[in-house]
């Protein structure tokens, strides 16, 4: 059998990269005693990232949702008991498949990451690796299932969705579907998870954080296990919000956790484990005006001024002179 052919509880996927799985049939009784033998899910990155599970990481153009992820690796690969508040549960190697950055902008990335951790980088007993490639994710999944078989990661990333996948119109739900049972069917033979990058549609920006932000058609979010969104902060451009909208197997997160990216170590750090995120997407919040005076009163008494708040809301100060007048 070769590396491109292994067995899944009767599956077998193919050189031309098409999985073929038997089916199965069991009775409710049968999926519940199944189903209690099953140990809980490890947190490889808190509830953002669960062990064997595929993960939809849409975000905003020029958020740094690469060097998260770069990060990410490092910290899971270490050892870390945590990142940016999130415990690590689940160690070992891990592996970025970098379809989009010339190989020496990672090399320079990496470089100052390595000189400014917030905790020791230890790659004695697993590694984090980085495979570039200009060619697409079908062409180079012989290379890819040789390296997983051989490093076994724990988790991989792939950025991003539009570059893996050139060959697939991104805008039909059924080329779409196609591309991401790929990788579905990768996640299921290695049983490792998967992060698949991408992006969220243009002027999106003002918009609450959910699912349908992605680009392209909607059947990436539909597949995926979960979710999460890497977004600017009207607040402070050094703000990053990070936000799950869906997941099968976690609770509904409440708020938003808001990060500070360091401009001197280009690493990420928490700055609030939980805030509102209405009041940190700027310009035309899309909420009803009713919860704007609301937010816009808060603001006011936490001491920002008229001129700061019409800036959050992209409307005049008259307009927030009068909001706050009404309480």
């Amino acid at each position: 059998m070769t590396n491109l052919q292994k067995n899944l509880n009767g599956g077998i996927i193919s050189q031309n990269s098409k999985a073929f799985f038997s089916s199965s049939l069991k009775t409710a009784v049968e999926l519940a005693d199944d189903g209690a033998n099953l140990e809980p899910l490890k947190c490889i990155w808190g509830n953002y990232i669960l062990e064997n599970s595929f993960i939809h990481h849409p975000s905003e153009r020029g958020t740094g949702k690469t060097l998260l992820s770069l990060q990410l690796c490092l910290a899971i690969s270490s050892g870390w008991g945590s990142f940016c508040g999130e415990k690590i549960e689940f160690h070992g190697n891990t592996l970025l498949l970098n379809f989009e950055l010339n190989e020496h902008v990672i090399k320079r990335r990496m470089d100052h990451l390595f000189k400014n951790p917030p905790q020791e980088i230890n790659q004695k007993k697993y590694q984090a690796r980085v495979y570039t490639s200009r060619n697409s994710f079908l062409n180079e999944l012989p290379e890819i299932s040789k390296m997983i078989e051989k490093y076994k990661p724990t988790v991989i990333f792939i950025d991003n969705f539009r570059l893996a996948f050139l060959e697939s119109d991104g805008n039909s739900n059924k080329e779409v579907a196609q591309a991401m049972n790929q990788v579905l069917t990768l996640r299921d033979i290695y049983n490792c998870s998967i992060v698949l990058i991408d992006h969220t549609r243009k002027n999106t920006r003002s918009q609450s954080t959910e699912s349908d932000l992605q680009s392209g058609a909607g059947s990436k979010s539909d597949l995926a296990d979960g979710d999460y969104f890497l977004r600017r902060s009207s607040k402070n451009e050094t703000f990053r919000i990070l936000k799950r909208s869906k997941s099968r197997n976690c609770p509904d997160q409440k708020g938003a956790k808001l990060l500070r990216f360091n401009t001197k170590t280009l690493w990420f750090e928490v700055e609030e484990e939980c805030v509102n995120e209405a009041m940190h997407l700027g310009n035309g919040i899309n909420v009803s005006t009713d919860e704007k005076k609301e937010i816009a009163k808060e603001l006011y008494d936490k001491g920002q001024s008229m001129e700061q708040i019409s800036t959050v809301f992209g409307v005049s100060k008259s307009t927030i002179s009068r909001w706050l007048s009404a309480y």
